[in-house]
């Protein structure tokens, strides 16, 4: 849906870029950098606004306050002062930003028949032990941060899982970024960690192409979705409600 809007794509594609080559180039510590990669969420927001502001979907303000407590954990990440404070402050972030996605990709699968019969389960168990992995890597240097962490890698877990299950339901247009964008900010929430204790500019050019990547395609799938399911009569009494209403 976002997709259509060539305005949005250029400048999305170009804050991006600029964010990208300003890390690589600066180490991701210059103005340039900073500003551009604060661009990002909003804009892409606006443009998800834009979109629906004449629409109603249940499912619209979770979309919403996970990518906003997504964007407000990378801000906190990106302060250089009293960093086990901020960190701790990002990690809670990205902790409220797990919960939201991870309700919002239940909530949209809910009342669906199934589209696959299958009981196999072996991409989310593939994914949970790839986030356990990780965390097994990671979990020695942790110090302070090992609490949050933990619980923030349960949460992620729990939201894969859910990610994963809308392919029984939903159709592969909507299925497919959605999850495309999960994997993506998996590796973004991966960097993040190994942030805690190491820098390098690659490390920081290679998440900010994922966190922007990541936003896009989850908001073009969701997008997608709600699209399908608001009616064409824009009648709110036959709106679909998750059991939000």
């Amino acid at each position: 849906m976002i997709a259509n809007n060539r305005t949005f794509m250029l400048g999305y594609t170009f804050i991006t870029l600029v964010a990208i080559f300003s890390a690589l180039l600066g180490g991701g510590s210059n103005l340039i950098h900073y500003l551009s990669r604060l661009l990002i969420v909003p804009a892409i927001l606006f443009a998800l606004i834009t979109l629906f502001k004449k629409f109603e979907h249940p499912l619209i303000p979770i979309l919403i306050t996970g990518t906003f407590f997504k964007f407000l954990g990378d801000i906190f990440f990106m302060v250089d002062f009293e960093i086990i404070l901020f960190r701790m402050l990002g990690l809670c972030s990205f902790i409220v930003a797990n919960i939201a996605y991870g309700l919002m990709f239940f909530l949209s699968f809910q009342q669906k028949p199934k589209f696959k019969k299958d009981t196999f389960f072996l991409p989310e168990i593939l994914f949970i032990m790839i986030i356990l992995t990780v965390l097994l890597v990671i979990f020695p240097h942790l110090g302070v941060f090992k609490t949050p962490v933990l619980i923030y890698s349960i949460f992620l877990a729990l939201t894969m899982t859910a990610a994963f299950r809308r392919r029984k339901y939903l159709k592969p247009r909507t299925y497919v970024p959605v999850l495309v964008g999960s994997i993506l900010f998996l590796t973004v929430d991966i960097l993040h960690s190994m942030g805690l204790f190491y820098q390098d500019p690659i490390r920081i050019v290679v998440l900010v192409a994922a966190y922007s990547l990541g936003h896009y395609f989850v908001i073009e799938g969701m997008s997608l979705q709600f699209r399908d399911e608001i009616p064409e009569d824009h009648s709110p009494s036959i709106e679909p409600s998750y059991g939000l209403r």
